[in-house]
């Protein structure tokens, strides 16, 4: 349905702007859950794709944007994706929010990369950006699946 109403817009003449991109950029990263794991990589190359015509045609991505990206990216266990989007989202600009940062850190944590996750959070609070109850957990979580202890209360 969709894909249909894009393509009566783009008939008319009526040019998509960055809401209308991450309307559908969501809209995709959203439809990943319905499928098995497998199929993340089907919807990742998709998100891609409109992720680039939106630069190709002039329409600047925003955090929310990168943020929806990174958000698939982690339930796709993708830590390299992660760090390199949120790498080209910091090269153009455009500044993380808490849902961002949180986001590569529980990709990072749930991908055994613990220390790349410590070194963002650190990241993150020298940005500025305050972590929330949410990103504390995924550090939790890891921790507690080592049993470290030491860890976890250092985090705190």
């Amino acid at each position: 349905m969709a894909r249909r109403f894009w393509g009566e817009m783009l008939e008319r003449g009526i040019e998509p702007n960055v809401v209308t991109y991450n309307i559908l950029l969501n809209g995709i990263c959203r439809h990943a859950s319905l499928h098995p794991e497998g199929r993340f990589e089907k919807v990742i190359r998709e998100a891609e794709e409109m992720f680039d015509e939106m630069s190709e045609r002039g329409v600047q991505p925003d955090v929310t944007s990168y943020s929806i990206l990174l958000h698939v990216y982690s339930r796709a266990h993708k830590p390299q994706l992660s760090l390199d989007k949120l790498r080209m989202m910091k090269e153009n600009d455009v500044c993380p929010s808490v849902a961002t940062y949180t986001s590569v850190v529980k990709c990072l944590c749930s991908c055994g990369r613990i220390e790349d996750a410590e070194e963002l959070l650190n990241e993150m609070v020298l940005n500025g950006v305050s972590p929330t109850a949410m990103t504390f957990n995924c550090f939790f979580k890891e921790y507690r699946g080592r049993s470290d202890v030491v860890k976890c209360n250092e985090v705190i």
